[in-house]
């Protein structure tokens, strides 16, 4: 286990203090089990919601650990999981991924979109299955360059769902949903916005 995923540095962005936005994590099968250290020292800098990916596999899944760890730790939970190209032809993969969720209260739940070979029915079918799963909307976490490189930028096929995004200039350090925002697919504003990367992906929400 790498003990800089454990206690990691100060990030150049602590979450101000407002009442109207959150800090949240995002992590997946990389940052394996989490310790009531790694919360506590990331509560300090303005974090209370850890978002989990959905991952199965030959080496384990760590979504279920993570999760607990998060509620132990007195943190809020989300989920969010990954739309593979071609995902409409072989739902089983997503249900299976989705079940990992089960018995977990999702604060939401978020479908990646970040493949440029993905399908418009790939995203379809993955958000009407998630829906299912969850009971209730499912939110879109890409961003503008996604949607362009596929040609979907000026369709607003989901533009009603909450949209968790990645600023046109990248990973900017900047904790504020708006900023760096630019429209596309029917959004004109954001829910969520991932502002950094390192050494763990930090996200900023709208309340």
């Amino acid at each position: 286990m790498n003990n800089a995923l454990l206690w990691p540095p100060r990030p150049r962005v602590v979450i101000p203090p407002k009442s109207d936005v959150q800090g949240w994590i995002d992590v997946s099968n990389w940052q394996g089990l989490l310790s009531p250290g790694w919360f506590d020292t990331w509560r300090g800098m303005g974090f209370g919601g850890l978002i989990v990916q959905a991952v199965t596999g030959d080496n384990g899944s760590f979504t279920r650990l993570q999760l607990q760890a998060a509620l132990d730790a007195h943190w809020d939970i989300a989920g969010y999981i990954w739309c593979h190209p071609g995902q409409a032809d072989n739902m089983g993969s997503l249900n299976n991924r989705l079940a990992l969720f089960d018995g977990f209260s999702l604060d939401f739940l978020a479908l990646d979109v970040e493949e440029t070979t993905t399908r418009k029915r790939d995203v379809d079918d993955s958000l009407a299955a998630c829906d299912r799963q969850q009971g209730f909307p499912t939110w879109v976490y890409t961003a503008k360059r996604v949607f362009d490189a596929l040609g979907w930028s000026d369709y607003d096929w989901w533009a009603p769902r909450p949209l968790w995004y990645v600023p046109v200039v990248g990973y900017d350090g900047i904790a504020d949903v708006d900023a760096n925002f630019v429209p596309f697919g029917g959004w004109t504003s954001p829910t969520m916005k991932q502002f950094s990367e390192t050494p763990v992906d930090q996200n900023v929400r709208r309340v």
